[in-house]
């Protein structure tokens, strides 16, 4: 397998991603099985230029093989569609599914920044590598044509997990909830750009669970509220000017701040 983060993924435009993203749900509703290979070999996609490497289609397939090792290729009916179905047991199936990604995703997709912020390239690999797990994980249930679990949009299936394990690392990224995450990514705003603040707020959140626990609150309501005190800080201080041990106290002074708020309101 040539990819590594140099190499150019295809790109899918958002005209072809609705069209496959309707394709793929008419295949459903014929019995018919979501992905085919000859789907890889439709040349309608696009490259970045200049490139040295470009991802085939072998790896494409190397990278589905490697995805069915974490969970096995999803199967739909058309009258009993397994997507459509929910229960607390296929919720932990989903949310491990996507530990287990965010364990390996770095490696699936060696990228650099500039191509993992393509939405043209996540649209591809989710509706033309991977729909079926794509499908199982985030049903479009509304029909939606530019559904943003599928297109490749900041919260689409594959993407968000890359972008998780990037700013803060794959370790970190896995050993957290999914509210967690979401108030680290899309709650945060600016402060979402800075990986060095990223991995302080997740470690701080880890190490804080129990302490939330046992007020009868969240680590996901920490990571809001610190937040919320870091961006008002920013008014005032550079964090880019600032070294990793520094970052890291200046973190975790906001976030025992938070802490203690949120206790304090909780015990009046």
């Amino acid at each position: 397998m040539i990819v590594n983060e140099i190499a150019s993924y295809r790109r899918l435009n958002l005209a072809r991603s609705r069209d496959q993203l309707k394709a793929n749900a008419e295949r459903i509703s014929q019995n018919q099985q979501v992905f085919i290979g000859d789907f890889l070999e439709i040349e309608d996609y696009s490259y970045r230029t200049p490139v040295q490497f470009m991802v085939s289609s072998s790896d494409y397939l190397d990278i589905r093989s490697q995805v069915a090792v974490i969970q096995p290729v999803p199967q739909f009916n058309q009258n009993l569609d397994d997507a459509q179905n929910s229960s607390p047991q296929k919720e932990n199936s989903k949310l491990n599914f996507d530990k287990k990604l965010t364990q390996i995703v770095l490696e699936l997709f060696p990228m650099n920044p500039h191509e993992a912020s393509s939405r043209d390239v996540w649209s591809y690999i989710t509706l033309r590598v991977l729909p079926e797990h794509a499908m199982w994980r985030y049903p479009n249930r509304s029909d939606k044509p530019e559904w943003e679990r599928y297109i490749g949009l900041e919260r689409n299936t594959f993407k968000r997990i890359w972008w998780r394990a990037y700013m803060i690392g794959s370790d970190l990224a896995a050993q957290m909830d999914e509210d967690e995450l979401v108030q680290m990514f899309e709650r945060t705003e600016s402060i979402g750009s800075n990986k060095k603040l990223m991995r302080s707020m997740a470690r701080f959140a880890l190490e804080s669970r129990d302490a939330m626990k046992a007020i009868g609150g969240k680590s996901s309501s920490l990571i809001a509220e610190t937040a919320k005190s870091l961006r008002r800080s920013m008014a005032v201080i550079s964090y880019e000017s600032m070294t990793d041990s520094e970052i890291d106290t200046y973190v975790r002074t906001h976030a025992m701040g938070a802490l203690e708020r949120i206790r304090s309101s909780r015990e009046t």
